[in-house]
């Protein structure tokens, strides 16, 4: 039996409810020529892999509306 050196790949698979990736992070934008500060949510679908971006001007409302009622 030959192996490769690189070590083997093996893909994952998750159905389209298992599994996805969320975070935040701040970031900058000009909004009515005010630099205004602003919370925004990644969210990528495991299954998918679509990848979804939502900005929010306060944490709070991100996290409430993402279903976080923890903040």
């Amino acid at each position: 039996m030959q192996t490769s050196s690189c070590g083997t790949f093996v893909p994952l698979v998750f159905a389209a409810d298992e599994a996805f990736q969320f975070d935040w992070r701040e970031d900058w934008a000009v909004i009515a020529d005010e630099r205004t500060k602003l919370q925004v949510a990644h969210t990528k679908l495991s299954h998918s892999r679509v990848f979804i971006v939502r900005t929010y001007l306060l944490l709070w409302t991100g996290s409430w509306r993402g279903g976080r009622r923890s903040l």
